[in-house]
């Protein structure tokens, strides 16, 4: 068996239901233990970087947009954390994002890069 993180998400066990253990992933229920550290809910959107916060509170989350289309998305994250900002390149605070329980809100522009940060 490869590493946890290439493995295709329909390769995962689906005897589950949302909110039991289980959440759904690009249309795809997945078991939580099998979760990765995050996944963003749409094909357009990479999530390329996840790293500790330069200023040593939180985890900071990068995504580009790849097909020049403008869209919605939610940042799904595994750990837990009480609020989320969206912040520039240097990991300033641009504006408090919306959080559903582990789901961060964005909207992403044609190719811009995205920065999350989790605390």
């Amino acid at each position: 068996m490869g590493n946890p993180l290439f493995d295709p998400l329909g390769a995962a066990q689906q005897d589950c239901h949302v909110g039991e253990g289980c959440t759904v992933i690009l249309k795809q229920l997945v078991p939580e233990a099998v979760l990765p550290l995050a996944v963003v809910d749409k094909e357009n959107i990479v999530l390329e970087t996840v790293k500790a916060a330069e200023d040593g509170t939180g985890t900071v989350y990068r995504m580009y947009e790849s097909e020049n289309a403008k869209t919605k998305a939610h940042l799904t994250v595994k750990q837990p954390f009480t609020k989320a900002y969206i912040c520039n390149l240097l990991e300033e605070t641009q504006a408090e994002a919306q959080v559903e329980g582990n789901r961060v809100a964005f909207t992403c522009r044609p190719y811009e890069i995205v920065t999350v940060k989790v605390v």
